[in-house]
């Protein structure tokens, strides 16, 4: 069900990307800091408590025990939205990243897939868009993003003529607002 302004959201309650072909759920499961040998239980709890969304990472070392917990639940993929994002290391060979992330979480694609960050140079940076823009061509991902990305890097990519992230993904509180990053989307 897609939100509506004013609707009281629920685990079921998502947001669509890319014209509707890509359903986010509002509320995910994050899986930074979650420790490797604890990530399957807790993913396993999220995925009982009826949690479909999972933002994972590369660089947060725990996508293949969270990849267990999604095999061994029996939740039709269909049913998931699964998130992970290229680290700055990986940025060079992001395809190679995006497959190894299908790998360990068990998965045939990503529903989404971020660039963590844009603490690299403006030629990698471009260089990664346009690998992931090709990943999702070939179906391995469904949408593209940024992850923590300002304004100078998101207007880097409509410079080069790329389409523009379908969302990126920021760390927003009443004191860390971005209201100028916020308004570009």
């Amino acid at each position: 069900q897609a939100a509506q302004e004013g609707s009281v959201w629920t685990p079921d309650t998502s947001l669509a990307l890319e014209g509707g072909k890509v359903l986010v759920p509002v509320i995910g499961f994050g899986t930074y800091n979650t420790k490797p040998e604890q990530a399957t239980k807790a993913v396993k709890t999220a995925l009982e408590e009826g949690v479909r969304g999972f933002d994972c990472a590369a660089a947060y070392g725990n996508e293949k025990e969270i990849g267990q917990a999604f095999k061994s639940s029996g939740i039709d993929r269909q049913k998931l939205c699964l998130t992970s994002k290229v680290p700055n290391k990986l940025q060079t060979s992001a395809r190679e990243s995006v497959l190894r992330s299908i790998q360990h979480l068990n998965a045939d694609y990503l529903d989404i897939a971020l660039m963590h960050s844009p603490l690299t140079d403006k030629k990698t940076r471009l260089q990664c868009w346009e690998e992931l823009l090709k990943c999702q061509q070939e179906g391995l991902v469904r949408s593209v993003g940024t992850a923590n990305y300002g304004l100078l890097p998101l207007n880097e990519i409509i410079a080069a003529g790329l389409p523009p992230p379908s969302l990126n993904q920021l760390e927003l509180s009443p004191f860390n607002q971005r209201r100028a990053v916020v308004d570009w989307g």
